[in-house]
């Protein structure tokens, strides 16, 4: 059992490994891309561009393919169709009432706290597969850890809701797109999920820790 939780751990780290570079090379490419327009803006007067990530659905219905653009292996023109969209544009015919300016800034602080969390996380992970590999899953502190992790994907998806609650409600006041109107989509669960399981995960081993000291007492 103990070599087969050491596999099943191996296994998970890489993949966590692999997903954790993934992410750092995405991130770097997008901090370069965005260091490079914004340095392109700043020589631009207007001083109000907004940066914002929203979803969308075409008018007419999904499926319908508004767009259009190249295939560039064959010069065929290929019909499209997009659901996230990342817009930047020019407000000063819009400015944002105050209340909006003022939530931008709680986004900001959000998404450093966001951050912290993110480089916490690959610490407290590691940590609770080096306990798995050594037998000491059913252990008051390691418990404990796998009910942070828990905390951190539920607290993330919070934060991240917010984030894109915020950037639908100013892109909502400030543009409305050709093709498409702008949604809040709410069906993406999968990190508030995951918390739930890492909880129930931990209730499940508290539980256990819990029959097997009472077990020892009776012996």
């Amino acid at each position: 059992m103990n070599k087969r939780i050491k596999i099943l751990c191996l296994l998970l780290s890489a993949i966590y490994i692999g997903v954790v570079i993934y992410c750092i090379f995405d991130f770097g490419d997008g901090m370069m891309a965005g260091y490079r327009h914004g340095k392109k803006q700043a020589q631009n007067s207007s001083t109000n561009i907004q940066r914002l990530h929203v979803k969308v659905k075409p008018i007419e219905g999904v499926y319908t393919y508004p767009d259009k653009t190249i295939n560039t292996l064959t010069g065929q023109e290929v019909k499209a169709e997009v659901s996230d969209c990342r817009i930047a544009l020019d407000s000063s015919d819009t400015p944002l009432p105050s209340y909006m300016k003022i939530s931008r800034g709680i986004v900001v602080v959000l998404a450093i706290i966001v951050l912290i969390g993110l480089i916490y996380l690959p610490f407290l992970f590691f940590s609770i597969v080096k306990s798995a590999t050594r037998g000491k899953m059913l252990e008051h502190k390691t418990i404990r850890k796998i009910q942070r992790v828990g905390y951190l994907l539920i607290i993330y998806y919070l934060i991240n809701t917010v984030v894109y609650l915020s950037d639908f409600i100013i892109a909502k006041q400030i543009v409305t797109l050709e093709k498409y109107r702008i949604i809040f989509d709410f069906s993406d669960f999968s990190f508030l999920f995951l918390g739930l399981v890492t909880l129930l995960l931990a209730e499940i081993l508290k539980v256990s820790v819990q029959l097997k000291e009472e077990q020892d007492l009776t012996i």
